[in-house]
């Protein structure tokens, strides 16, 4: 469903004010438009959008990554942040401060720099819709796809399982990893041998089988006296014991 539908009937009529300002005053409309799209986008997925520096995002290698503003944008939000104007600004503050916080909208569509005229505009010095703004909005420029800055730590915190296959430009490598796993390439196409069998990659446990419930009679027998263990086949396609295992 579009983000528009998620706006809210008080939304709507701060919109429809900024839009009659910004005629009124020779801005680009898509100016307005951009803050429309970014508030619809706050009320579809604000509530459950996890910030990206919290520390749960990292790269292919491990390390963490954050996500800032760029240093205009980042000087422009915190001018709007302490302005004291957030409550009188005719949008929900809530929404400016989710905002104007890199970890919620680093990707935002909406210039801050209008935003801030908005907020400032707003304040305890209205400016009235047949007043004139300056001439830095009368022609729109898109904020573009880098208006972020990404800074990944030069050490990885978190441990990454090497995979079966890595493809760099189209061009798959089997690891040892996957080799281990009975992965093979083939031309440019990675397989894996027929009779590889759940056992094989649990050759480690000292078990054999030729079957999951084979394997998982033998698991039993060999944890007799785990408390713990998967009553049934079942039980333990879904343990995390197993998943862990898998």
């Amino acid at each position: 469903m579009d983000a528009s539908n998620f706006l809210t009937k008080s939304d709507l009529n701060a919109l429809s004010n900024l839009y009659a300002r910004a005629q009124g005053q020779g801005t680009d409309l898509q100016y307005v438009d951009d803050i429309a799209r970014d508030l619809g986008g706050y009320r579809k997925f604000g509530s459950v959008e996890a910030n990206f520096n919290d520390g749960n995002v990292y790269d292919n290698s491990g390390r963490v990554q954050t996500v800032s503003f760029t240093d205009k944008d980042a000087a422009t939000a915190s001018r709007i942040l302490n302005s004291g104007n957030l409550s009188s600004s005719g949008l929900d503050p809530a929404f400016l401060k989710f905002e104007l916080d890199p970890g919620y909208s680093f990707s935002h569509a909406a210039s801050f720099d209008y935003l801030e005229s908005i907020v400032n505009g707003t304040g305890s010095n209205v400016t009235s819709p047949d007043q004139k703004q300056t001439s830095q909005f009368a022609t729109y420029v898109s904020q573009g796809q880098n208006n972020y800055v990404i800074t990944t730590a030069s050490e990885a915190t978190l441990k990454i399982d090497e995979p079966d296959s890595i493809s760099k430009d189209g061009v798959f490598t089997v690891t040892e990893t996957g080799k281990k796993h009975g992965f093979r390439l083939e031309g440019n196409d990675v397989l894996q041998d027929k009779d590889f069998s759940v056992a094989d990659m649990q050759s480690g446990n000292g078990i054999t089988a030729t079957t999951l419930l084979d394997y998982f009679v033998s698991q039993n027998k060999s944890e007799e006296n785990n408390s713990d263990k998967p009553a049934t086949l079942f039980d333990y396609l879904f343990s995390s014991k197993s998943a862990k295992k898998q």
